[in-house]
């Protein structure tokens, strides 16, 4: 599965894995690049088409949001970077033991803060990784944090376990994997409460009515008795793909509050 607003670059064939070993997405873990100021994306998107490098990420949301992806959502990147062992004999030569537990690359061992990591299972697995273009401490473009909202809201609807999305759970940064070496990221300036609240926040839509009553419940069986007029314009807030679970396929909340329409009735304004 790619994203449909993002521009396709594969990364390095050995620096992701086919597949995700039977794994359901988890969550979404935000990253920050770093690398050379001013050339940050390219520089990103450049190390992950090089195969010494081993490491790759889904998604680079560029400073102007623009997003390229570089690993299908179907398969495992190497974003994370953090394993599991549970006995010095699984530790690579020349590594101290440091007790059961989760190992970084740097060799260290570190206590993850994501609440929903599963003891001994690869965070790759569960998990889609975004790089986002620029420095810990340097201010995000409002376009690459309105980017990656988009992506949030779009990713709900294809992983409905998802949303809403809560930070430390369904939204992470890489410091949540890793708190010692990558306290940093995704820095400070990425306000992952502010974006999740953000991609959480109802999304409006206005539509043209064609004339169509309003019901009062999400399953489009009980009619309040009123009915929109012809060619007025409603705004709408919620619909069935943001509420599988309750609402009629084309049902379609007013953002007034007065009930619910049957969007086969109207055309986007």
């Amino acid at each position: 599965m790619r994203y449909p607003d993002a521009t396709w670059t594969a990364a390095a064939a050995g620096n992701f894995n086919p597949g995700r070993a039977g794994k359901a997405v988890k969550a979404i873990c935000l990253h920050i690049t770093a690398g050379p100021v001013g050339n940050e994306e390219q520089s990103a998107i450049r190390w992950f088409q090089n195969p010494a490098s081993s490491v790759s990420a889904h998604l680079v949301n560029g400073p102007d949001g623009s997003m390229t992806q570089m690993v299908d959502f179907a398969d495992m990147a190497y974003a994370n970077g953090i394993t599991y062992y549970r006995s010095p004999s699984e530790l690579p030569p020349g590594w101290a033991w440091q007790g059961a537990g989760w190992y970084t690359p740097r060799k260290q061992r570190v206590l993850p803060t994501w609440q929903l990591i599963t003891t001994g299972v690869n965070p790759n697995l569960e998990t889609i990784a975004i790089e986002h273009a620029g420095q810990p401490n340097t201010p995000h473009p409002a376009a690459q944090v309105d980017a990656t909202v988009a992506f949030l809201r779009w990713a709900a609807q294809q992983w409905p376990q998802l949303g809403p999305y809560v930070v430390g759970r369904t939204l992470i940064g890489h410091h949540h994997l890793d708190p010692k070496g990558r306290a940093n990221c995704p820095g400070p300036l990425l306000d992952l409460p502010a974006i999740a609240a953000a991609a959480n926040a109802p999304q409006r839509r206005f539509f043209h009515v064609l004339g169509l009553p309003i019901y009062r419940d999400s399953k489009l069986t009980a009619p309040s008795g009123q009915t929109l007029p012809p060619g007025s314009v409603v705004a709408i807030d919620r619909v069935h793909a943001e509420q599988p679970a309750d609402y009629a396929p084309s049902a379609g909340h007013l953002e007034s509050g007065a009930g619910f329409i049957d969007l086969n009735g109207t055309e986007a304004a």
